[in-house]
């Protein structure tokens, strides 16, 4: 009994000491979790969207700005209306005795040498309807062969032989016998005394109107004799 005693107690002993002994290696820890690690590296801003058009300059300072000097205003033309109105002395501000070139000037164009007879040039200004008589380039009658100029007294190309006596009751002279190139007459007016419509008084300066068939003038003259009254402008016959 006792051998059978010990012999299983020797057993018991082997079990429990063999139950109680320690690996050597340690257990598998199992996969290690991976952590990412975020980058370092610097991302680039996105780019700013910029207006295509380029911009508008500011304007100057006008305490700094250089004055801009003024254009130069432009010369007036000249204005045929300022020789609309003739008296015995001329047409408008152009009198007897002024130059030429006054009235080239005043109508802005060149006259027209129609004609020389010694001392006596005939020029015309086909824009104006307007001839002249001068000596030495001094105009000395002014002839009016169409358009609108009137003398003051309202006569004027077409006006008939009636309108003129109205007009100038006190200066008709007398008649002549002679026939104008129009197949009328020529009425002189000699400008001698004061009468109705402008007070011209003793001037020394006349008119003369010369008729048509129908006793309507058709060209008259205004200005110094002996000129302003020769039937064939620059002499008489």
């Amino acid at each position: 009994m006792t051998s059978t005693f010990r012999l299983l107690l020797t057993v018991l002993l082997a079990a429990s000491a063999g139950a109680g002994c320690v690996d050597d290696d340690p257990p598998d820890p199992g996969p290690v979790p991976v952590t990412t690690v975020p980058s370092t590296q610097p991302v680039p801003p996105e780019p700013v969207p910029t207006d295509p058009s380029p911009p508008e300059p500011e304007p100057p300072d006008p305490s700094t700005a250089e004055p801009v000097p003024p254009e130069p205003e432009p010369e007036p033309e000249p204005d045929p209306s300022d020789m609309a109105l003739a008296t015995q002395f001329g047409l408008g501000e152009l009198t007897v005795g002024a130059p030429v070139s006054a009235l080239e000037a005043a109508a802005g164009a060149e006259m027209t040498v129609e004609r020389v007879e010694g001392d006596c040039v005939v020029r015309y200004l086909e824009s104006l309807q307007i001839a002249t008589v001068d000596n030495d380039g001094a105009i000395q009658t002014y002839l009016v062969t169409g358009g609108p100029i009137t003398t003051v007294e309202g006569v004027g190309i077409g006006s008939t032989y009636d309108d003129i006596v109205a007009a100038y009751p006190l200066w008709v002279a007398g008649l002549s016998g002679e026939t104008t190139s129009f197949g009328g007459r020529y009425v002189p007016i000699e400008i001698s005394s004061p009468g109705v419509g402008a007070d011209y008084g003793a001037t020394g300066r006349h008119m003369m109107f010369e008729m048509d068939a129908d006793d309507r003038v058709a060209r008259f003259r205004v200005g110094a004799p002996p000129y302003v009254f020769h039937t064939d402008i620059c002499s008489s016959p």
